[in-house]
């Protein structure tokens, strides 16, 4: 029993790892609708077990899921449940990609823009410790994003953190 677990997790595990990328892109989303209940599974499971790490390493599959096939109520569940998980590992990857691709963007979305400010701050900070100079900038793409959602009196900031990207970007040759 315990060897076909194991089997099991490194199956999901080893096809979400293939299927993901470091930052905002997924492959394979038919393997996804298929197998997305099954990896939602098996990150609670991770979870009442004491194996985080082994839960964050279906952090992107499970928003990818949650939010590809419509299923808002465990996007914020699972992305609450991983983003702590993640900050009592203190593991800053994840840390920061939760906060910032996850929660603060559908937060955002939700109009929670002072949730969602405080999270992408968190998550820039966390990038700039890491010394991600990619991470930094989609980060600082989506501060941007979340200054002009807030309406009309934050326009001037979102314009600044906007440019303060793109020189960013062109200097690590991220644009063209």
């Amino acid at each position: 029993k315990e060897r076909l677990r194991e089997k099991w997790t490194e199956y999901f595990k080893s096809l979400s790892i293939r299927y993901g990328s470091s930052y905002w892109n997924w492959t394979n989303y038919p393997w996804l609708f298929n197998e997305g209940n099954n990896i939602l599974l098996l990150i609670d499971w991770a979870i009442e077990t004491g194996q985080g790490d082994l839960a964050l390493s279906f952090a992107k599959a499970a928003m990818f899921y949650s939010d590809r096939s419509g299923r808002w109520n465990n996007l914020f569940d699972y992305g609450e449940k991983l983003y702590s998980v993640a900050q009592a590992l203190n593991d800053k990857p994840n840390w920061a990609w939760i906060g910032n691709f996850w929660l603060s963007y559908f937060d955002a979305e939700r109009g929670n823009l002072e949730y969602s400010e405080e999270l992408v701050k968190q998550s820039l900070s966390l990038y700039q410790e890491l010394n991600d100079i990619k991470g930094i900038c989609i980060t600082m793409a989506n501060l941007g994003r979340v200054f002009r959602l807030k309406g009309y009196h934050q326009y001037e900031a979102a314009r600044k953190m906007l440019n303060k990207t793109m020189m960013l970007a062109e200097e690590y040759t991220y644009v063209g």
